[in-house]
């Protein structure tokens, strides 16, 4: 094993599916079980590294891809939550009544607390998250893709066989700040919305005929109870712009605060950040860049390095870098000797 990256599961719960290439370590879905699962535990040595994920897709939503580079400065243990593709794990919690239906996908994320997917204290310490996308049942819907920063809002039609006329409902898709809810339901149309939360997909006890769960996310998409199309979740990177930091602060689920800004409260923040919504051009899990043809690998129209949102479970990969060099570089305006921008640029060392 890398002495950089070490890694481990609960044996009791799942079974390692991790791919090693060269100094990258590519860590799938571990269990045979959609709905109970385990998180993976790394421990990272000083170096940088650079991050990946993947959420998985819902029947009805394809997962959002996320990536930063990270400086560790010293011996850290990171908690991988990856998401099952049409299963409850790092979506629904377990102690969820529901049964008929169509279940999302679960969301991926990097966490600095362990603990079940649903604690909010293990979620709080989320600094990476990629969005899972939604489900659909029955009706005629426009899709619930995760989403990036914000998810896309959701049209659901109270036709079964058509595209189109009159509407049932629509539904909002999750933000930085705030879960997926309701925006517009028909007077005379029954099923209930359920919003999301912070990290869990929206759910209720109360009845156990379900329509489209949500995405689940940094926030979750909204769900609903009979028939229907849910929203995708939003993703959250620590450090990128746009991004919106849960408080230390925030004591529970009905108490949050943000801090309108990018940076995680532990202060592990990403730089080189990339997030794609389930609608992007998003690169294949089990693809890595291969350097000596980069014109086949930057067109992202190729399906042998891209996919249109993710499709599947979700993945996380770990990259190893061994060294970075900072230079600082200055640009004179050849106008005017009082004009000079002064900026950093950032090599990377890639470790074979």
């Amino acid at each position: 094993m890398n002495q950089y990256i070490q890694y481990s599961l609960d044996s009791a719960y799942g079974t390692e599916n991790v791919t090693k290439s060269r100094s990258s370590f590519l860590f799938g879905y571990p269990c045979t079980d959609a709905n109970n699962c385990t998180n993976y535990e790394v421990n990272l040595q000083p170096a940088i590294y650079k991050i990946e994920c993947w959420g998985s897709s819902g029947n009805n939503g394809n997962g959002a891809y996320t990536k930063g580079f990270i400086e560790i400065k010293k011996s850290t243990t990171i908690y991988l939550y990856i998401g099952r593709n049409n299963g409850r794990y790092n979506s629904v919690p377990p102690y969820a009544a529901t049964s008929n239906g169509k279940i999302s996908g679960g969301s991926t994320d990097i966490r600095l607390i362990d603990g079940d997917f649903y604690d909010f204290e293990s979620l709080k310490s989320r600094i990476m998250v990629a969005a899972s996308g939604g489900s659909s049942e029955r009706l005629q819907s426009t899709k619930s893709h995760a989403g990036g920063l914000t998810a896309i809002n959701s049209t659901s039609y109270k036709s079964s066989t058509e595209f189109g006329g009159d509407i049932a409902f629509i539904l909002n898709g999750a933000t930085q700040i705030s879960p997926g809810n309701i925006s517009y339901v028909a007077s005379d149309y029954t099923s209930n919305p359920i919003p999301g939360h912070f990290g869990i997909a929206g759910y209720i006890n109360e009845t156990n005929d379900w329509g489209g769960v949500a995405g689940n996310g940094y926030y979750a998409g909204c769900s609903v109870n009979y028939l229907g199309a849910s929203t995708g979740g939003s993703s959250f990177i620590s450090g990128h712009p746009g991004c919106d930091a849960i408080s230390n602060d925030s004591s529970s689920f009905d108490n949050i605060t943000h801090t309108g800004q990018p940076v995680h409260y532990s202060n592990l923040s990403f730089f080189g950040t990339e997030m794609i919504d389930g609608l992007g051009q998003i690169p294949l899990p089990w693809i890595h860049r291969p350097f000596k043809n980069k014109e086949i690998f930057y067109n992202t129209s190729n399906t042998d390095y891209y996919e249109t949102g993710h499709h599947g479970n979700g993945f996380v990969r770990i990259s190893l870098f061994d060294e970075a060099i900072v230079l600082t570089c200055k640009i004179r305006n050849t106008f005017s000797n009082q004009n000079i921008l002064s900026f950093l640029v950032f090599i990377l060392i890639y470790s074979e």
